[in-house]
Protein backbone atom coordinates (compact mmCIF):
# COMPACT_ATOMS: atom_id res chain seq x y z
CA UNK A 1 0.00 0.00 0.00
CA UNK A 2 2.67 2.45 0.89
CA UNK A 3 4.91 1.61 -2.59
CA UNK A 4 1.41 2.18 -4.60
CA UNK A 5 0.83 5.74 -2.56
CA UNK A 6 4.53 6.35 -3.39
CA UNK A 7 4.11 5.64 -6.92
CA UNK A 8 1.07 7.98 -6.91
CA UNK A 9 3.24 10.47 -5.39
CA UNK A 10 5.54 10.33 -7.69
CA UNK A 11 3.84 10.42 -11.17
CA UNK A 12 1.93 13.47 -9.36
CA UNK A 13 4.89 15.23 -9.23
CA UNK A 14 6.00 14.36 -12.87
CA UNK A 15 2.61 15.64 -13.70
CA UNK A 16 2.95 18.93 -11.98
CA UNK A 17 6.49 19.63 -13.55
CA UNK A 18 5.56 18.72 -16.86
CA UNK A 19 2.59 20.78 -16.76
CA UNK A 20 5.16 23.51 -15.55
CA UNK A 21 7.24 23.03 -18.32
CA UNK A 22 4.62 23.45 -20.93
CA UNK A 23 3.18 26.32 -19.59
CA UNK A 24 6.60 28.17 -19.58
CA UNK A 25 7.52 26.61 -22.92
CA UNK A 26 3.99 28.37 -24.05
CA UNK A 27 5.15 31.88 -22.55
CA UNK A 28 8.29 31.59 -24.05
CA UNK A 29 6.79 30.83 -27.54
CA UNK A 30 3.99 33.76 -27.18
CA UNK A 31 6.94 36.38 -26.06
CA UNK A 32 9.23 34.98 -29.23
CA UNK A 33 5.52 35.96 -31.33
CA UNK A 34 4.80 38.99 -30.22
CA UNK A 35 9.06 39.91 -30.98
CA UNK A 36 8.62 38.71 -34.22
CA UNK A 37 5.50 40.90 -34.60
CA UNK A 38 7.18 43.59 -33.16
CA UNK A 39 10.40 43.14 -35.71
CA UNK A 40 8.25 42.47 -38.60
CA UNK A 41 6.16 46.01 -37.93
CA UNK A 42 9.53 47.78 -37.26
CA UNK A 43 10.45 46.53 -40.90
CA UNK A 44 7.57 47.55 -42.65
CA UNK A 45 7.73 50.85 -40.82
CA UNK A 46 11.15 51.59 -42.11
CA UNK A 47 10.56 50.05 -45.74
CA UNK A 48 7.50 52.74 -46.09
CA UNK A 49 9.32 55.55 -44.86
CA UNK A 50 12.17 54.42 -46.89
CA UNK A 51 9.75 54.30 -49.69
CA UNK A 52 8.47 58.07 -49.24
CA UNK A 53 12.04 59.66 -49.19
CA UNK A 54 12.50 57.49 -52.49
CA UNK A 55 9.47 59.54 -54.10
CA UNK A 56 10.18 62.29 -52.50
CA UNK A 57 13.49 62.20 -54.05
CA UNK A 58 12.36 61.55 -57.16
CA UNK A 59 9.82 64.38 -57.50
CA UNK A 60 12.26 66.92 -56.24
CA UNK A 61 14.66 65.55 -59.05
CA UNK A 62 12.25 65.75 -61.89
CA UNK A 63 11.03 69.25 -60.34
CA UNK A 64 14.73 70.24 -61.12
CA UNK A 65 14.66 68.53 -64.72
CA UNK A 66 11.46 70.42 -65.51
CA UNK A 67 12.75 73.66 -64.42
CA UNK A 68 16.18 73.21 -66.08
CA UNK A 69 14.34 72.30 -69.28
CA UNK A 70 11.84 75.48 -68.72
CA UNK A 71 14.72 77.93 -68.65
CA UNK A 72 16.49 76.24 -71.83
CA UNK A 73 13.99 76.47 -74.04
CA UNK A 74 13.22 79.84 -72.67
CA UNK A 75 16.64 80.93 -73.53
CA UNK A 76 16.92 79.38 -76.99
CA UNK A 77 13.20 81.25 -77.78
CA UNK A 78 14.83 84.12 -77.23
CA UNK A 79 17.41 83.94 -79.87
CA UNK A 80 14.84 82.82 -82.12
CA UNK A 81 13.27 84.83 -85.11
CA UNK A 82 11.68 87.87 -84.20
CA UNK A 83 9.25 89.35 -86.36
CA UNK A 84 6.45 91.83 -86.52
CA UNK A 85 3.73 92.80 -89.21
CA UNK A 86 4.16 96.06 -90.60
CA UNK A 87 0.62 96.37 -92.33
CA UNK A 88 -0.16 95.08 -96.01
CA UNK A 89 0.41 96.55 -99.40
CA UNK A 90 -1.64 97.54 -102.16
CA UNK A 91 -0.76 94.25 -103.50
CA UNK A 92 -1.72 92.16 -100.32
CA UNK A 93 1.72 91.39 -99.55
CA UNK A 94 2.54 91.06 -96.19
CA UNK A 95 5.78 92.81 -94.70
CA UNK A 96 7.93 91.62 -92.12
CA UNK A 97 10.81 92.63 -90.40
CA UNK A 98 13.17 89.38 -89.78
CA UNK A 99 15.90 89.28 -86.77
CA UNK A 100 14.94 92.27 -85.13
CA UNK A 101 16.82 94.96 -86.70
CA UNK A 102 17.38 96.60 -90.55
CA UNK A 103 14.18 96.01 -93.08
CA UNK A 104 13.38 93.10 -95.32
CA UNK A 105 13.54 93.46 -99.16
CA UNK A 106 10.07 93.35 -99.36
CA UNK A 107 9.80 97.35 -97.71
CA UNK A 108 9.32 99.98 -99.77
CA UNK A 109 12.17 102.31 -100.72
CA UNK A 110 10.97 105.17 -98.70
CA UNK A 111 10.97 102.92 -95.74
CA UNK A 112 14.15 101.70 -96.25
CA UNK A 113 15.91 104.86 -96.58
CA UNK A 114 14.04 105.46 -93.05
CA UNK A 115 15.23 102.50 -91.53
CA UNK A 116 18.72 102.95 -92.81
CA UNK A 117 18.85 106.12 -91.54
CA UNK A 118 17.35 105.30 -87.99
CA UNK A 119 20.05 102.29 -88.01
CA UNK A 120 22.99 104.59 -88.40
CA UNK A 121 22.02 106.85 -85.54
CA UNK A 122 20.93 109.47 -87.76
CA UNK A 123 18.18 111.95 -86.57
CA UNK A 124 16.14 115.10 -87.75
CA UNK A 125 18.23 118.30 -87.06
CA UNK A 126 17.25 119.78 -83.38
CA UNK A 127 15.42 123.17 -84.06
CA UNK A 128 17.02 126.12 -82.76
CA UNK A 129 15.80 128.05 -79.60
CA UNK A 130 15.14 130.86 -79.17
CA UNK A 131 17.09 132.97 -76.21
CA UNK A 132 14.69 133.40 -73.15
CA UNK A 133 13.85 136.77 -72.99
CA UNK A 134 15.98 138.68 -69.78
CA UNK A 135 13.67 139.25 -67.16
CA UNK A 136 12.47 142.79 -65.83
CA UNK A 137 15.21 144.41 -64.01
CA UNK A 138 13.90 145.85 -60.80
CA UNK A 139 15.50 148.66 -59.14
CA UNK A 140 16.60 147.57 -55.34
CA UNK A 141 14.42 149.38 -52.41
CA UNK A 142 16.44 149.92 -48.83
CA UNK A 143 14.54 148.23 -46.52
CA UNK A 144 14.83 149.76 -43.05
CA UNK A 145 14.65 147.99 -40.26
CA UNK A 146 11.87 149.01 -37.58
CA UNK A 147 12.47 148.31 -34.25
CA UNK A 148 9.71 146.69 -32.28
CA UNK A 149 8.95 148.46 -28.51
CA UNK A 150 9.95 148.02 -25.45
CA UNK A 151 6.67 146.29 -23.57
CA UNK A 152 8.14 147.75 -20.51
CA UNK A 153 7.96 151.05 -21.79
CA UNK A 154 4.05 150.46 -23.31
CA UNK A 155 1.58 152.01 -21.50
CA UNK A 156 -1.35 150.70 -22.85
CA UNK A 157 -1.97 146.53 -23.71
CA UNK A 158 -4.78 145.25 -25.91
CA UNK A 159 -7.67 143.31 -24.44
CA UNK A 160 -8.73 140.07 -25.68
CA UNK A 161 -12.10 142.15 -26.22
CA UNK A 162 -10.49 144.87 -28.65
CA UNK A 163 -10.52 147.16 -25.86
CA UNK A 164 -6.95 148.91 -24.12
CA UNK A 165 -6.07 147.39 -20.72
CA UNK A 166 -3.76 150.14 -19.10
CA UNK A 167 0.02 148.45 -18.37
CA UNK A 168 0.89 150.37 -15.45
CA UNK A 169 4.57 149.06 -13.42
CA UNK A 170 4.53 145.69 -11.76
CA UNK A 171 2.36 144.74 -8.86
CA UNK A 172 4.58 145.65 -5.82
CA UNK A 173 5.17 142.92 -3.19
CA UNK A 174 2.41 144.37 -0.79
CA UNK A 175 -0.28 144.04 -3.74
CA UNK A 176 0.86 140.59 -4.67
CA UNK A 177 0.64 139.49 -0.39
CA UNK A 178 -2.95 140.82 -0.13
CA UNK A 179 -4.01 138.74 -3.38
CA UNK A 180 -2.94 135.76 -2.03
CA UNK A 181 -3.84 136.37 1.14
CA UNK A 182 -7.66 137.08 -0.23
CA UNK A 183 -7.47 133.94 -1.52
CA UNK A 184 -6.21 132.06 1.30
CA UNK A 185 -9.28 132.79 3.51
CA UNK A 186 -11.88 131.26 1.14
CA UNK A 187 -9.41 128.22 0.30
CA UNK A 188 -10.66 124.92 2.24
CA UNK A 189 -8.03 123.03 3.33
CA UNK A 190 -10.25 121.18 5.58
CA UNK A 191 -12.41 119.34 2.32
CA UNK A 192 -9.26 117.97 0.95
CA UNK A 193 -8.25 114.47 1.05
CA UNK A 194 -5.02 113.40 2.59
CA UNK A 195 -4.01 112.37 -0.69
CA UNK A 196 -5.56 115.44 -2.58
CA UNK A 197 -3.41 117.97 0.42
CA UNK A 198 -0.67 116.55 -1.26
CA UNK A 199 -1.47 117.50 -4.70
CA UNK A 200 -0.94 121.07 -6.21
CA UNK A 201 -2.83 122.30 -9.04
CA UNK A 202 -2.44 125.40 -11.70
CA UNK A 203 -5.65 127.28 -12.32
CA UNK A 204 -5.35 130.14 -14.92
CA UNK A 205 -8.32 132.27 -15.05
CA UNK A 206 -9.37 136.28 -16.36
CA UNK A 207 -10.61 138.83 -14.26
CA UNK A 208 -12.66 142.03 -15.23
CA UNK A 209 -11.24 145.48 -14.20
CA UNK A 210 -13.09 145.55 -11.22
CA UNK A 211 -10.99 142.71 -9.89
CA UNK A 212 -14.00 140.00 -10.25
CA UNK A 213 -13.04 136.70 -12.16
CA UNK A 214 -14.98 135.39 -15.00
CA UNK A 215 -15.93 131.79 -13.76
CA UNK A 216 -16.08 130.32 -17.73
CA UNK A 217 -12.42 131.37 -18.21
CA UNK A 218 -11.22 128.98 -15.10
CA UNK A 219 -9.25 125.71 -15.97
CA UNK A 220 -6.81 123.30 -15.19
CA UNK A 221 -2.90 123.86 -16.45
CA UNK A 222 -1.26 121.65 -14.57
CA UNK A 223 -1.22 119.05 -11.94
CA UNK A 224 1.40 117.67 -9.61
CA UNK A 225 1.42 115.49 -6.95
CA UNK A 226 -1.71 113.08 -5.65
CA UNK A 227 -1.93 109.33 -6.85
CA UNK A 228 -4.89 109.05 -8.49
CA UNK A 229 -7.36 111.85 -10.83
CA UNK A 230 -9.60 111.90 -8.01
CA UNK A 231 -7.19 113.81 -6.11
CA UNK A 232 -6.57 116.06 -8.92
CA UNK A 233 -10.10 116.68 -9.26
CA UNK A 234 -10.75 117.60 -5.67
CA UNK A 235 -8.10 119.71 -5.56
CA UNK A 236 -9.24 121.77 -8.49
CA UNK A 237 -12.85 121.84 -7.45
CA UNK A 238 -11.86 123.20 -4.14
CA UNK A 239 -9.23 125.89 -5.42
CA UNK A 240 -11.87 127.10 -8.01
CA UNK A 241 -14.32 127.56 -5.43
CA UNK A 242 -11.93 129.76 -3.40
CA UNK A 243 -11.65 132.05 -6.59
CA UNK A 244 -15.38 132.07 -7.25
CA UNK A 245 -15.89 132.83 -3.73
CA UNK A 246 -13.63 135.52 -2.94
CA UNK A 247 -13.70 137.25 -6.44
CA UNK A 248 -17.79 138.07 -6.03
CA UNK A 249 -16.59 141.08 -4.29
CA UNK A 250 -13.62 142.09 -6.59
CA UNK A 251 -9.92 140.97 -5.59
CA UNK A 252 -7.64 143.95 -3.54
CA UNK A 253 -5.77 144.64 -7.12
CA UNK A 254 -4.77 148.33 -8.31
CA UNK A 255 -7.43 149.26 -11.66
CA UNK A 256 -4.28 150.92 -12.93
CA UNK A 257 -2.16 147.97 -13.31
CA UNK A 258 -5.15 145.76 -15.14
CA UNK A 259 -2.96 144.73 -17.63
CA UNK A 260 -0.52 143.44 -15.14
CA UNK A 261 -3.56 141.03 -13.29
CA UNK A 262 -5.88 140.47 -16.11
CA UNK A 263 -4.84 136.88 -16.67
CA UNK A 264 -3.07 135.03 -13.81
CA UNK A 265 -2.09 131.61 -13.13
CA UNK A 266 -2.38 130.65 -9.40
CA UNK A 267 -0.23 127.66 -7.78
CA UNK A 268 -2.46 126.12 -5.06
CA UNK A 269 0.62 124.28 -3.25
CA UNK A 270 0.55 122.19 -0.09
CA UNK A 271 2.96 124.82 1.27
CA UNK A 272 0.83 127.50 0.21
CA UNK A 273 -0.09 129.73 -2.69
CA UNK A 274 1.69 131.24 -5.72
CA UNK A 275 0.52 133.05 -8.45
CA UNK A 276 2.12 134.74 -12.02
Amino acid sequence: EEARRAEEERQAAEEAAREEEERQAAEQAAREEEQRRAEEERRAEEERRAAEEAEREAAEQQALQDALREAQEAESGSGGEDTASTGQTDGGDVQRIEGGSGASVDQDPLSAALSEAMSQGGSPPAQEQEPAPEPNQLNPVPITPTPLPDPDQQSEATTGSGGAAPLGQPLSLSEREAFKLALEDCWNRGALSIDAARTTVSIEFRMTPDGRPEPASLRLIDSQGGSSQTSVQIAYETASRAIRNCGRSGFPLPREKYGRWRDVIVDFRPEGIQFE
